[in-house]
């Protein structure tokens, strides 16, 4: 009952914002129903490319990795445990991996398609992410589009 009410307030707060008192309007979107009525909803590919991650092979070698790299790796682990932004992941990449991967900037869109499918990440740290992944090159964390 706690995560269903939990659901609910968040479902609230994503819709509504944290003004209940807004005027409403239909989104054109079933599954997300009624949005505020100044927003615009539209798809992100009217926004920006769509990128897949990469994934240097095999992707569990060691020489991949370095507790002291640069740029941190992302699982579908790490975005499963974030709240829509990542701010840290349990590895990070040596020089050699960061040169096969894609390297994502902080502010930068990413979305699982695998695992936990279709999970939006903003990332707030210098990360690589893997080919279970894609990102979105022109879109930038703004307060047009920022939650946060």
């Amino acid at each position: 009952m706690l995560k269903e009410k939990r659901q609910a307030l968040i479902s609230q707060a994503v819709t509504k914002g944290l003004n209940p008192d807004v005027p409403m309007k239909d989104s054109g979107v079933e599954w997300l129903g009624e949005v505020p009525e100044h927003w615009s909803v539209k798809a992100i590919k009217w926004e920006s490319t769509v990128q897949r991650g990469a994934s240097p092979r095999p992707i569990e070698d060691p020489i991949y990795f370095d507790d002291e790299g640069e740029y941190a790796w992302v699982r579908i682990s790490d975005v499963t445990a974030s709240n829509v932004y990542l701010w840290e992941t349990e590895q990070r990449l040596s020089h050699i991996r960061e040169k096969l991967s894609v390297k994502l900037q902080p502010g930068t869109l990413f979305l699982s398609i695998a695992g936990s499918v279709e999970k939006p990440c903003i990332t707030e740290i210098k990360c690589c992410i893997h080919d279970g992944f894609v990102w979105f090159p022109a879109w930038r964390k703004n307060s047009e589009y920022s939650t946060g």
